[in-house]
């Protein structure tokens, strides 16, 4: 079953199994006798002490942190654990000695003290944060160690296991995981029929298959990355990632190792002969919202768009909260505003518009462009052909001409006996080339109604052609003050009815 013999991170469903596993052999081993310091320990040092006596200059106490080993070693004598300076306080009865203070408003309990105690008289073990220490998956010792967990977790919790789910709710679960659609009716008639061992695992293994697998998991990456199609601020302008797009769901389909999967994303364009998916694959770097305002300063931009790449990076990449060090040292993690802009040098390089629209990177792969140049053959003759002469086409033209001459009247004519009138009791005057020419004060807007007679062979267009006079203002063709003339709806009526100009033909 590939869902059991593949651990490679490149694939988002074998990673969560991967970290499914981790998490429930750390819950598996909560209770053992032996103490870690990052499960135990840590949680009641950062809840209580590090507030005081942390990586904070401005709020240390004392001189003393505790959230270093060397800074902790001070307090602490494992060859005398009761005697430790850091367990007298914790133990002491003064309350301008104990610690935490009572007017802090923290506390420890009795078996959280005795915890701590226990920690020191074990050597005070330290481990570094958890960010820092590599994943470890533990193998199972025995078959069906999962399934006994459960059932202790669950009865601990005073509930009851659910009845096994049936064959279709199995696979309208993992069809809806695996792909994000719902199994066929066929897929649900075939799994049904399917009584092997293994019916299950062949499910799997053909979602995995699919190309589906690789658009539901790009979503999950697409989310955490950013990707948008409009650039985020103000105007909130489209914009075209699709080929970074592509090329997530490619992976997930091809299920490539996470850390090239990582590699590429951030410097994809900087690898050794990178290629064109490469290239597009470092698009990553482009998802960060962007400005087009008119009025943006390019340098504050500038510094606003590496401050996104360090913050995004440091939380999608290495699990770090990096934020808060770009306007201070980190108050309980250990970096410093310097690490934050050391990192912002990283990214210097990246050739991008600050303020305006980004230009495109179009990137085609082989097919593509073989595709174009296969396109731009057919129009080449087709252009070559319309440009020539044609015999046949010149021929049918005549004979449709013929055809259709009794009934089509080609030409425009003038009509002579128009009558108008406008609402606002304009005067019209009737000059020479028998054009109206509109007189007296302009009027915010006007009516005008044009009554004309219809050919007796019909009417299949009319034309209102606007003329400029030289006793218009600016010899335009209109009454307003820069001349225009503005046209903003108009009626067809024949006989005080409204008529379509279709039904006047």
């Amino acid at each position: 079953m590939t869902l059991e013999k593949d651990s490679a991170f490149g694939n988002h469903y074998r990673m969560q199994r991967l970290l499914f596993l981790s998490w429930l052999t750390v819950a598996w081993t909560a209770t053992a006798a032996e103490i870690a310091f990052n499960r135990d320990i840590r949680p009641l040092l950062s809840n209580n002490c590090i507030f005081c006596h942390g990586p904070d200059e401005a709020e240390r106490k004392g001189d003393l942190r505790l959230d270093t080993e060397a800074g902790a070693s001070r307090v602490i004598d494992t060859e005398s654990p009761a005697e430790s300076a850091l367990i007298l306080r914790l133990n002491h009865k003064d309350p301008d000695e104990v610690m935490p203070p009572p007017d802090s408003g923290r506390t420890l309990t009795t078996e959280e003290r005795q915890l701590i105690q226990n920690w020191v008289a074990a050597g005070a073990p330290w481990q570094e944060h958890w960010a820092y220490v590599e994943p470890k998956v533990d193998e199972p010792e025995t078959v069906g160690w999962i399934d006994r967990f459960l059932d202790q977790s669950l009865e601990e919790a005073g509930l009851e296991s659910m009845s096994r789910a049936s064959k279709s709710t199995l696979l309208r679960r993992v069809s809806f995981d695996l792909i994000g659609l719902p199994p066929t009716p066929a897929e649900t008639e075939a799994f049904l029929l399917d009584q092997s061992l293994n019916a299950f695992e062949k499910v799997v293994d053909r979602l995995l298959e699919s190309p589906h697998y690789g658009e539901r998991m790009a979503v999950y990456w697409l989310d955490l990355v950013r990707y948008a199609d409009t650039g985020g601020y103000h105007g909130d302008n489209d914009r075209n990632h699709a080929p970074f797009r592509d090329y997530v769901v490619e992976a997930f389909n091809e299920n490539i190792s996470y850390d090239r999967f990582i590699r590429e994303q951030l410097a994809g364009d900087l690898l050794p002969n990178a290629t064109q998916r490469q290239k597009i694959a470092s698009g990553f770097n482009r998802l960060n919202m962007t400005t087009r305002e008119g009025g943006a300063q390019p340098k504050e931009y500038m510094a606003i768009y590496a401050a996104d790449r360090v913050r995004n990076t440091g939380s999608i990449f290495l699990g770090l909260t990096l934020g808060c060090c770009q306007c201070h040292d980190h108050k309980f993690d250990p970096y410093t505003m310097r690490d934050f802009y050391s990192m912002a040098a990283f990214f210097a390089d990246v050739k991008e518009t600050l303020v305006g629209i980004q230009k495109p990177i179009v990137l085609l792969d082989q097919q593509q462009t073989q595709r174009i140049h296969d396109l731009g053959e057919v129009t080449a003759a087709a252009r070559t052909l319309l440009a020539g002469d044609s015999q046949a086409w010149d021929t049918a033209q005549a004979v449709w001409e013929e055809k259709e001459k009794p009934t089509i009247h080609l030409g425009w004519q003038q009509p002579t006996d128009v009558a108008i009138k406008s609402e606002a009791e304009a005067k019209f005057e009737v000059l020479e080339d028998g054009s109206l020419l509109a007189l007296g004060e302009r009027a915010a807007q006007d009516t005008y109604q044009i009554n004309l007679p219809i050919p007796e062979k019909g009417l299949s267009a009319f034309e209102l052609e606007l003329l400029p006079h030289t006793s218009l203002p600016r010899q335009g063709p209109g009454l307003a003050g820069n001349g225009n003339f503005v046209l903003s709806e108009c009626e067809i009526w024949r006989d005080d009815a409204q008529i379509s100009l279709s039904e006047a033909i």
